[in-house]
């Protein structure tokens, strides 16, 4: 065999833009940090506070029924985050804010409308000119 060298090709380490990623809102579970804190505090304090009263068996059937509203919210919450909502309760609540029903009372619809089927021809000038 002869004797050839070898060229390797040299590879530069891959650069990563960490500053892209250095403001953006942590998620738990779908939660922001005070919702999170919202949900699951009072959920840890009747669990500790049934054990304590009621002992192992009642305080694991309150403990199983205040966490299933939760397991229910979660699944909910994972399946908007999967189709791209990252805060679904924030977009929950501004979504009640926001009108069932827009009425036109100006008539500005009609006026949109009534101007659809001008044709816009652009002349010498700047402006245009309404044919």
């Amino acid at each position: 065999m002869e004797n050839i060298p070898e060229t390797f090709k040299v590879t530069e380490p891959r650069r990563y833009n960490t500053y892209v990623l250095m403001n953006k809102p942590v998620y738990f579970w779908g939660f922001t940090s005070y919702q999170l804190l919202a949900c699951f505090g009072p959920v840890f304090f009747i669990t500790v506070f049934s054990f304590g009263i009621f002992h192992l068996f009642i305080g694991t059937l309150i403990l199983c029924i205040v966490v299933s509203p939760l397991i229910y919210l979660m699944g909910i919450i994972r399946r908007e985050n999967n189709k791209g909502n990252p805060d679904f309760l924030a977009s929950w609540f501004l979504a009640r804010k926001a009108p069932c029903v827009i009425t036109d009372r100006n008539n500005v619809m009609s006026m949109i409308y009534r101007n659809e089927s001008r044709n816009y021809i652009k002349g010498k000038s700047s402006r245009n000119q309404i044919v």
